[in-house]
């Protein structure tokens, strides 16, 4: 039978383990998969757990000689500073790496050995639990998502963005200047955008934000800009509780781990409690919702409601306990981080040059042509929006 990549995958984890674990392999049980990686179940034979010396990187534990299952996810790098998460709820790394030295039959491939830690997604819970239920557990996620900061004399270790920019990079500034650069190009090389070629007009106003140092500008309200480890996605499937005391677990998934400011959480994170803030441009209730984000619940009157079962985009409720967990928590938030509205037009900008969704087959793949337009008109018709209101 010819080789599959979950065949090459598999012969892959066992020659790792024991080449550089010394570690046998009992059975292999791939638990979920998507775009950015694969997440395998290793049951290790006990008997085989002779003492290993560690290979020689940072931010490793010594693989515990009675651990029954490790969790392995094939992900592109996993930064030193995971130590500043609190320990009972991070898994211990026992070994990383991107590329192979297992010789030229195997595969190369970016893994991550992680300990397995258990507990239930909370994405397929949340939603049946009791008011009470869901505010114990966002209290929890507020007071964690509160301690990723880095003080001012705190260290940490510049390298390359897992999120695809490069890097690394000596000002805030650079980051989003690299991120529109990245975007344009993302556009020129895609089918469907051919870099707004389509649009003249667009395009040479395009080209005119990135040489006139628009950015620059645009991030000077921003005031505070401490390094912070931003996690990329950390929203209700990425996290683990224990279903009998809802007590947190785990935090899962450091894909898009990177360094920027506390205020850039806020476009990756916290979707399924309503806590991404948009750009300027929503319509009805979620413009209220980035209203309320923006300058307070209680100054925008009264909310609508949450009836269980309506089609409403926003669970009212929700939203407003995740925003009173963080202000009991002390964790900054949108209302209280100043320039982070400007700050949310840039990213969404930045994101409407190129929709990741655009270079997805499998989205194409369900969209007519028709469809496809209109998508593609949509996210014009908001850079206009965006370039008229930088007056570009």
């Amino acid at each position: 039978m010819e080789s599959t990549s979950e065949d090459s995958r598999k012969a892959f984890i066992k020659a790792l383990l024991a080449d550089q674990f010394s570690r046998q392999v009992q059975r292999i049980e791939l638990t979920g998969g998507g775009n950015n990686n694969h997440v395998y179940y290793v049951y290790l034979d006990e008997s085989s757990s002779d003492p290993q010396s560690l290979p020689s990187k940072p931010g490793l534990s010594p693989l515990p000689t009675e651990t029954a299952k490790n969790e392995v996810a094939a992900i592109s790098l996993i930064k030193d500073a995971l130590s500043a998460y609190p320990s009972r709820i991070i898994p211990s790394v026992f070994g990383w790496g991107s590329d192979s030295s297992l010789g030229s039959a195997l595969e190369s491939y970016s893994w991550i050995l992680e300990e397995f830690i258990p507990g239930e997604p909370l994405d397929k819970i949340f939603s049946a639990l009791s008011s009470e239920q869901k505010r114990f557990i966002i209290q929890q996620i507020a007071q964690h998502y509160g301690g990723l900061g880095f003080n001012a004399e705190g260290e940490v270790i510049s390298g390359p963005l897992t999120i695809p920019l490069g890097g690394p990079f000596a000002t805030y500034e650079e980051i989003y200047m690299q991120n529109f650069v990245t975007q344009l190009k993302n556009a020129e090389n895609s089918e469907m955008i051919d870099g707004w070629r389509d649009d003249d007009r667009l395009r040479k106003r395009l080209d005119i934000f990135h040489h006139r140092a628009t950015i620059e500008d645009l991030l000077k309200p921003l005031e505070d800009r401490r390094r912070t480890l931003t996690h990329g996605d950390l929203d209700l499937q990425n996290i683990l509780i224990d279903p009998t005391t809802l007590h947190l677990t785990a935090l899962l998934d450091f894909d898009f781990s990177h360094i920027a400011s506390p205020a850039d959480e806020f476009f990756y994170s916290f979707s399924l409690v309503h806590g991404i803030l948009t750009g300027p441009f929503e319509e009805a209730e979620m413009e209220l919702l980035r209203a309320a984000q923006l300058h307070g619940f209680a100054k925008i009157g009264e909310l609508p409601s949450s009836a269980s079962g309506d089609d409403s985009p926003v669970d009212w409720e929700v939203a407003k306990i995740w925003d009173e967990e963080l202000t009991s928590a002390g964790v900054k938030k949108p209302s209280n981080i100043t320039g982070i509205e400007e700050l949310a037009a840039l990213y969404w900008f930045c994101i409407d040059v190129c929709p990741p969704f655009f270079e997805m087959p499998r989205w194409l793949a369900r969209r007519t042509p028709e469809q496809q337009k209109k998508a593609k008109n949509g996210a014009k018709a908001c850079l206009v929006k965006y370039l008229n209101r930088w007056n570009i």
